[in-house]
């Protein structure tokens, strides 16, 4: 009985390992409040790869609400250049495209995994209205 129990915390230690920088996944991530949302983008895509719908799911969302406000930020800054630099703006806004194209595919992706979780499909349109 000991050996399993053993088993057990020793296969449970390398699964918390795995996702342990994100939080819990339920609420907020450590690295993402922190304002470092690189950290925080690159410990949702360590859970992507794991066999629990709740965790994947949760982190496709989270990569996908990463995605949008980066790509929020970056309109953000980028719209007082509207009138005065047309291109520099038009390249800014190249990027957040970008930012939210990553962010439909990640929301697309958490939709397929639990349809019935309404959040990424909320999402998913608000993204979707910001790219028009």
């Amino acid at each position: 009985e000991c050996v399993h129990r053993t088993d057990f915390f020793r296969g449970w230690n390398r699964w918390n390992d795995r996702f342990s920088c994100c939080g819990s996944l339920f609420g907020t991530n450590p690295a993402q409040a922190g304002g470092k949302a690189e950290e925080a983008e690159d410990c949702f895509k360590k859970v992507i790869p794991l066999d629990h719908k709740t965790y994947k799911t949760n982190a496709l969302y989270s990569l996908g609400v990463l995605c949008y406000n980066d790509g929020a930020n970056i309109l953000k800054k980028a719209a007082p250049l509207a009138n005065s630099d047309a291109d520099k703006y038009a390249a800014e806004k190249e990027k957040a495209d970008a930012r939210f194209k990553e962010a439909v595919g990640y929301l697309e992706e958490a939709m397929k995994v639990s349809p019935e979780d309404t959040k990424a499909k909320t999402m998913l349109t608000q993204v979707q209205s910001a790219m028009k």
